[in-house]
């Protein structure tokens, strides 16, 4: 995991010197060091993302102010401030149609989904979440398209915490797909260390051994390979 020094020391950079400006692969660089959930920070996180949002914006780099805009967006979901996020929303996914970019217009919806299941409208929640799984086929690499396969069953697991049948059912699609996505995805091992737990937890209920065994020895298998 990227230590908190070298993060503090880029973020610090980049509001100490807010006039500079940046190229395409600064920005890419910047906006990877950029972690929406860590705490440590936090205040500079919405202010970095917007700078490099207009620095995009300026050298008329669309991707940067993607995932700027999406960056800023789970920043404010993850604390629950949703001051302007439905209007950045929608700004990501005029922009995504407008770049026929269905990766990031399926992952700005699933954001509003988390938004929306946060504020308790689970059932627009629920069908906003149903109409924009279909998008995902049209995602062209299929790396991608698996990846957020288990982006959204995520966002099933969360709507469906209370239905076992639904939970292990999702959990299962979850964990089956991600055990598909190429080892050089950094994101495969903390999806099936995660979603292994789920499934730990479910069988735990029901006391089958076996199958919690399976899935505790999963979890043992990827976990030391997580960042």
């Amino acid at each position: 995991m990227r230590s908190a020094f070298t993060i503090f020391f880029i973020l610090f950079f980049i509001v100490g010197n807010s006039q500079k400006k940046f190229s395409e692969k600064q920005i890419d660089s910047v906006q990877n060091t950029i972690i929406t959930t860590n705490a440590e920070n936090a205040n500079r996180i919405e202010a970095i993302c917007t700078d490099l949002y207009y620095q995009s914006k300026e050298l008329g780099y669309t991707k940067g102010q993607i995932a700027a805009l999406l960056r800023k967006i789970a920043y404010k979901i993850n604390i629950r401030n949703y001051n302007n996020v439905q209007e950045d929303l929608e700004e990501v996914v005029e922009l995504c149609i407008k770049n026929k970019d269905y990766f990031h217009l399926t992952k700005a919806k699933a954001m509003e989904v988390t938004m929306l299941t946060q504020l308790d409208f689970t059932t627009k929640a629920e069908k906003l979440l149903n109409e924009n799984f279909k998008l995902i086929s049209k995602i062209e690499d299929v790396n991608k398209r698996r990846f957020m396969e288990t982006y959204y069953y995520a966002r099933y697991i969360t709507l469906y915490n209370d239905n076992k049948d639904s939970l292990l059912y999702y959990s299962n699609k979850r964990l089956n797909t991600a055990l598909k996505l190429p080892n050089t995805n950094k994101e495969k091992s903390l999806i099936i260390v995660s979603t292994a737990g789920y499934l730990c937890n479910y069988y735990a209920n029901v006391n089958n051994k076996k199958r919690f065994e399976y899935y505790l020895s999963l979890q043992e298998k990827y976990i030391n390979n997580i960042d």
